[in-house]
């Protein structure tokens, strides 16, 4: 009886010491992330003034300025108020937002911190150094029908029903990954072909957001068929917008800077190679492309690609002749032909996909200044613009892949777009 309770005794004060040990480990945690106001007391950090507060959490990975809405109130207001969001898009350097095309990923999005990942043995971890989301809209899509990531916009991403190889524009999402939340946008005219290409963009002045439908006139659409803009918020609505060009033609690899859309007009034809869609004033301008592209230009721009590289429009150029080297131009000042430059020719040594046309899409600069490059949805690397070598990176646990260039947006929906009615992803993993 006496050595049954001294076992029992034994147990009791094992389980005593394992939990304080775990209470302690848990209190450590909580202080390793960020201290916590209680009762009559405040953590020194939380004396500071709101400027220097702001400051110090505009330098945190993503993922960690997350984890930091659940300290207190006031960290939370700070990082939900929009000048936030602006301020710390201004400054961070590149990440991704992630689709698998796997179909039973492909219901996942990865918005991946690359610059919280380690690189040492060249993987990006979609475990520890992302936030993922999984998207239940309960919009009863038929089981051959797939959430596809479209675009990416100041923090915002665009999905698109899609079978197959076609997107289904019936019901277009206009989404926060970090939040969670998205709202639902349903084109003015019913029964919209498969041949358009729906963008996100956003408007400076006014800091509304914009969704676009593009016409891909050169797929069999009527040439008199408008541009249809959508104004997210409650004195937003459809416009529509028509084309003046004749040129019968696609919309192919947009990307947004400063305002506008940009697009490859494909067409072999110079001057009509790149345009933009200004979407505050919901006007169409042409972009003067950069010189000497007369051999590209022989595959109607197909062998090429627009990103933004230090806040510089840029062009990705496989020429006609060479499949392994592609040539980066940027744009040093706006609107001005004779500042394109031809800034590196990188050779790549991937295996291009049979029948298939070579092109590389520039996802941004990373914070150590090389830049991020995808390439045919499997490959990502980075290239060093100081020793002119490339890193070759796998995504974990992902052999095909949609990335887009994103930079996370902690402003709530309701906020963004006032007066939408806002559902939220049924689960969120982080």
């Amino acid at each position: 009886m006496a050595r049954g309770s001294k076992s029992r005794r034994t147990k009791s004060h094992s389980h005593a010491s394992g939990k304080k040990k775990r209470n302690a480990t848990v209190q450590e945690e909580q202080q390793q992330v960020a201290p916590v106001e209680t009762a009559g007391q405040s953590s020194n950090i939380s004396l500071l003034p709101l400027m220097i507060l702001t400051d110090i959490l505009l330098r945190l990975p993503f993922k960690t300025i997350f984890s930091c809405r659940c300290v207190c109130k006031t960290w939370l207001s700070v990082l939900l108020d929009p000048d936030f969001a602006q301020l710390y898009q201004a400054r961070a350097p590149s990440s991704i937002i992630l689709q698998p095309q796997n179909d039973i990923l492909k219901q996942y999005l990865y918005a991946v911190d690359l610059e919280a990942s380690d690189s040492s043995n060249h993987a990006i971890s979609i475990s520890h150094y992302s936030v993922r989301v999984k998207f239940d809209t309960q919009t009863q899509l038929s089981p051959q029908s797939k959430l596809s990531l479209v675009d990416s916009c100041n923090g915002l991403i665009l999905l698109c029903e899609s079978f197959r190889m076609d997107l289904l524009a019936e019901r277009l999402y206009v989404c926060n990954p970090i939040t969670g939340e998205f709202v639902i946008v349903r084109p003015i005219r019913a029964n919209l072909p498969h041949w358009v290409s729906p963008r996100l963009g956003f408007c400076p002045n006014s800091r509304k957001f914009k969704v676009v439908i593009f016409v891909n006139k050169e797929d069999g659409a009527d040439e008199k068929m408008p541009t249809d803009v959508y104004t997210l918020g409650r004195e937003g609505g459809w416009r529509s917008v028509l084309m003046k060009y004749d040129v019968r033609s696609s919309v192919r690899d947009t990307t947004f800077l400063n305002g506008f859309i940009h697009f490859l007009w494909g067409r072999a034809i110079p001057e009509l190679l790149i345009r933009s869609f200004d979407v505050e004033n919901e006007k169409f301008q042409p972009v003067p492309p950069p010189p000497l592209l007369d051999s590209s230009l022989k595959t109607g721009g197909q062998r090429m690609s627009l990103g933004v590289l230090g806040g510089c429009l840029a062009l990705a150029e496989f020429p006609y002749d060479d499949g392994r080297c592609f040539h980066v131009w940027v744009m040093k000042e706006y609107g001005v032909q004779s500042s394109w430059t031809k800034e590196w020719s990188i050779n790549v040594h991937i295996d291009i996909p049979m029948y298939s046309v070579p092109c590389c899409h520039i996802v941004g600069l990373l914070g150590n200044g090389d830049i991020l490059i995808l390439h045919h949805e499997k490959t990502m690397f980075s290239f060093n613009r100081a020793n002119r070598t490339c890193k070759y990176h796998r995504i974990d646990k992902i052999h095909y892949f949609q990335a887009l260039p994103y930079v996370p947006n902690f402003s709530s929906l309701t906020e963004i777009a006032s007066g939408e009615e806002v559902f939220n992803a049924r689960f969120r993993m982080f």
